[in-house]
């Protein structure tokens, strides 16, 4: 192991490693506002704590979101046997779950890794590993990922250092307590503890994956949160301006000019004049005049905050219903759709780029179990919203267009494929779809008949 490869992992982990903090912290509520706070309790030292606490955090709602687009389907195969291994494996390995943890990670980190290796078995296993902990280094031409670094502490306070190759995988651990990734290899020795300290690799690949957030024209990772941290803040600075204003000026401030104030005989102070529900204000003197200063218009900052949102939202490329739920009726139909074009191009560009590395993965999991695995891709679930109406309007016009097929003389197996079974599904079920044919017949004549497709039963 060459001293250079530590070198160029050590600066990738010291440059991005308080980036995947930061948006760690965010993600999950922990800001950043420490010198506003500073500002307040310096104003108004006796300020409740609780409140100075309170975050508007649109953070999860834009990762979220645009994970929630990002549901894998299907794998197809030009290899039958593939396909069937993987529909099996995604499902016993519970990969939907997986899956969006992967993609989760990628949009708030900028980065998600996976090792594929196998068990003492020999069978093929998908691990997903640390955003923090991973490092790789590609081709200069073909970008292809030529080397990664595994590092993490120990509970006993080493360093572990694992290096993946095409040829092999060499493992370490520092000689003394450390978490930082050293620059020189003497300040390692092998790790054999639980197996060899250098492992073939006859797969001639580095089992590490990646999947990079990034827009097409750009080959670095990047956070979907970046843009957003510095408004988010802006935003929580507001709400702290509003929750102050509610303590100082959300009642009427009552005055007493011309008036005498009762001296405590204990302290010789004046009296504090409490002015509440059920209290009694007795006045001595003639010229005495009660005023009140009314409470402050404090929509002002409800209009900022709602300016910081809708600047989220632009940034993110997010839907603004999604982070400011409207006041009047929720966008439907075509409105939607066009108030969620720019997060679905996101989402394309995502299934493109991140179908590469699935079918990657996918492939060399096939590999390691001895199967072929032909030609892969990777299918995804349709982001687009689609409404009840909608779809009861889509199955409308399909019924309608297999009506007209059948009274044109189409042969009923025909008609069945061409609205969605396979050619196996009608052979084995043509005892049920002999008595159903002439119910099929009498629900496509009804739904001819229903104006808007929504009587059929």
């Amino acid at each position: 192991m060459a001293d250079n490869s530590l070198k160029w992992a050590q600066a990738h982990f010291s440059q991005y490693q308080h980036k995947y903090e930061l948006y760690d912290e965010y993600y999950n509520g922990n800001h950043y506002t420490y010198q506003v706070l500073k500002e307040f309790r310096r104003i108004l030292p006796d300020i409740n704590s609780i409140m100075l606490e309170y975050v508007e955090n649109l953070c999860p709602c834009i990762v979220d979101t645009f994970a929630d687009g990002l549901q894998i389907e299907e794998f197809n195969s030009d290899n039958p046997a593939a396909e069937e291994f993987i529909a099996e494996y995604w499902k016993h390995s519970r990969m939907d779950n997986v899956s969006g943890a992967i993609h989760n990670n990628a949009l708030l980190y900028g980065d998600a890794y996976v090792s594929v290796w196998f068990d003492e078995n020999g069978s093929p296993i998908i691990r997903t590993e640390d955003s923090g902990n991973v490092a790789v280094r590609y081709d200069d031409e073909q970008e292809n990922i030529i080397e990664a670094v595994k590092a993490w502490n120990t509970a006993d306070g080493k360093l572990r250092v694992t290096r993946y190759l095409p040829d092999r995988i060499e493992r370490y651990i520092s000689k003394a307590d450390t978490s930082i990734v050293p620059e020189s290899l003497s300040e390692l020795c092998q790790y054999n503890a639980d197996g060899l300290a250098v492992v073939p690799n006859k797969y001639n690949r580095v089992p590490i994956f990646r999947w990079r957030n990034s827009n097409k024209n750009s080959k670095f990772a990047c956070s979907e949160l970046k843009p957003v941290v510095p408004i988010q803040d802006a935003l929580n600075e507001s709400v702290l301006h509003l929750l102050i204003g509610l303590k100082m000026n959300a009642f009427p401030i009552y005055y007493l000019l011309g008036a005498a104030q009762d001296i405590d005989p204990n302290t010789g102070q004046p009296k504090p004049i409490k002015v509440g529900p059920g209290s009694f204000l007795q006045i001595l003197s003639e010229q005495a005049k009660i005023g009140r200063l009314e409470p402050a218009d404090l929509s002002k900052f409800l209009e900022v905050q709602d300016a910081f949102t809708a600047k989220i939202a632009r940034v993110s490329r997010t839907p603004m219903h999604y982070l400011l739920p409207p006041s009047g009726q929720f966008p439907s139909g075509e409105s939607q759709r066009v108030a969620e074009a720019p997060l679905l191009g996101k989402i394309r560009d995502r299934q493109l780029s991140w179908g590469d590395v699935w079918e990657d993965v996918m492939s060399f999991v096939c590999e390691i179990a001895g199967i072929a695995p032909g030609y892969i891709e990777c299918q995804w679930i349709d982001p687009t919203p689609h409404s009840a109406l909608e779809e009861a309007q889509t199955e409308k016009t399909r019924t309608e267009a297999a009506l007209n097929r059948k009274q044109v003389g189409m042969s009923d197996a025909m008609n069945l494929q061409m609205l969605g079974m396979s050619e196996e599904e009608i052979a084995e079920n043509q005892d049920t779809l002999q008595v159903e044919r002439s119910m099929m017949t009498d629900r496509m004549l009804q739904a001819a008949q229903s104006p808007d497709g929504l009587s059929i039963i």
